[in-house]
């Protein structure tokens, strides 16, 4: 394959990796913000399987996603399967390649951008740094893939290993979107946020009443 059809190829993997993290942390924005609505309002303070099963649901695709882009089989669409992909061609993202999104009124911000992410004065990215970044995103998945398949995508006689908590989940998510970032501005030249700011006042409907009083 040419250079630029790895480019293209990577460039594909991307678009659904991207959408799938922005989803993600989507997610756990919402999550956060109702948590933080519930915390604040001491009469929402009640016993409820409400609670239980926001929780449990936002916990269980978060995971489901985690374990989903750090998928080594063949067939899957995942940060990993991108990450191995120019672990094997790193020099297709060169130094020159790079600082060309950038205008030349300003290239040096590309410059210093490249030395950042593939060391100083590296004409292409190094694979052994998208290999550390490679071995961190399963390293930080582990517990939480093994709890994947165990209890949310099968129910198996092994139990997990260990029972992961919201300060793994947290730790993994925070991961994939800094891998995420880093390799759209390696292959895309295209920095930024990846959580959407959400437009309109979603948090409306909190300030109704849900139930209406019996007549």
């Amino acid at each position: 394959m040419t250079p630029y059809g790895m480019i293209v190829e990577w460039d594909g993997l991307l678009d659904r990796i991207d959408g799938d993290i922005e989803n993600l942390l989507l997610r756990r924005y919402v999550f956060r913000e109702v948590r933080t609505i519930v915390d604040s309002n001491p009469r929402l303070h009640k016993p409820s399987i409400f609670y239980e099963w926001m929780t449990s649901t936002y916990a269980a695709s978060a995971i489901m996603t985690l374990r989903r882009q750090a998928d080594q089989g063949k067939d899957a669409v995942s940060l990993w399967k991108l990450l191995m992909g120019i672990r094997e061609h790193a020099e297709v993202l060169t130094r020159i390649r790079h600082v060309a999104f950038y205008d030349t009124s300003i290239a040096g911000i590309g410059e210093r951008e490249f030395d950042e992410l593939a060391g100083i004065g590296q004409p292409y990215m190094d694979s052994r740094r998208v290999q550390t970044d490679a071995t961190s995103l399963q390293h930080v998945t582990e517990k939480l893939r093994d709890y994947a398949t165990k209890r949310i995508a099968h129910t198996l006689d092994t139990a997990p290993k260990q029972i992961p908590t919201f300060t793994d989940l947290d730790a993994a998510i925070d991961l994939v979107e800094v891998l995420t970032k880093k390799y759209k501005l390696l292959i895309r030249g295209q920095g930024g946020d990846i959580l959407p700011t959400v437009a309109f006042p979603w948090k409306a409907i909190f300030t109704e009443t849900w139930i209406p009083p019996s007549a």
